[in-house]
């Protein structure tokens, strides 16, 4: 373990300025990551809040017991006459 340290001191010792650059690097990298990210909250706040004042909250909303399956027709019943294809 001691010869792994004496290693990495050696190492930063000798090639500081990179170290340094990588170290600057990755915090850039993660600073742009994380604005992005609130950037982009941001932004959908703003929308959100535009589209709610131009539309209203709706008074009223419709939903489903819960969510619904795909089915295809022919497991939900029978189909009309005007969904089914002619068969000249």
């Amino acid at each position: 373990m001691a010869a792994l340290l004496l290693l990495a001191r050696r190492h930063l010792r000798s090639q500081g300025i990179r170290v340094a650059l990588t170290a600057g690097g990755v915090a850039c990298g993660v600073a742009l990551v994380v604005a992005i990210r609130v950037i982009n909250a941001s932004t959908l706040a703003a929308f959100t809040d535009a589209i709610e004042d131009l539309a209203g909250t709706a008074a009223l909303q419709v939903r489903g017991a819960g969510p619904s399956p795909r089915r295809s027709p022919i497991a939900c019943g029978p189909c009309p006459a005007w969904i089914m294809p002619s068969r000249s």
